[in-house]
C-alpha cells in the first residue's frame, strides 16, 4: 500500500513538473516578472538589504537581485527619507526615540550610514 501511495505521487510530481514547464513555455510564467514585481511593490516599504534578503530566501540568485534593485530602489536615502516621514512626522525627542526611529528604519532594510544621515539632519 505503502508503494502504490509513493507511485502516484511521483507520478503527480512528474505531471506538475510538466505543467509547469508548459506554463514557462507558453510565457505565462516568469521568474523575471517575479523578481521585478516583487521590489517593484515592497520597495516603498523596504529598504534594499530587506528585499535582497526576502529574495534570497525564495532562492533568486543575486545577479538578478542587483538588476531588479538597480531598476526599483535607485536611491535608498529618498525611499527612507520618505517612510521615516510618514511614520515619524517629528524629530526625536530623546535618545530613547532616536534609537526606536533608528530600530524602525533598520528593521526595514535600510543601512546604517542611511539612517544616521536621516536622523542626524532631522536633528
Amino acid at each position: 500500500m505503502l508503494r502504490a501511495a509513493g507511485a502516484q505521487s511521483g507520478e503527480a510530481g512528474a505531471e506538475i513538473d510538466q505543467v509547469l514547464d508548459e506554463v514557462q513555455a507558453l510565457g505565462l510564467l516568469s521568474e523575471d516578472r517575479f523578481i521585478q514585481e516583487f521590489v517593484r511593490v515592497r520597495a516603498a516599504r523596504f529598504g534594499p538589504m530587506r528585499l535582497r534578503h526576502d529574495l534570497l530566501r525564495r532562492g533568486i540568485d543575486e545577479e538578478r537581485i542587483d538588476a531588479a534593485l538597480k531598476t526599483h530602489v535607485p536611491d535608498e536615502y529618498s525611499s527612507a527619507h520618505a517612510l521615516w516621514l510618514k511614520r515619524f512626522k517629528s524629530v526625536p525627542s530623546d535618545p530613547r526615540e532616536l534609537a526606536r526611529q533608528s530600530r524602525f528604519l533598520a528593521a526595514r532594510g535600510f543601512s546604517h550610514e542611511v539612517i544616521r544621515r536621516i536622523l542626524a539632519s532631522a536633528c
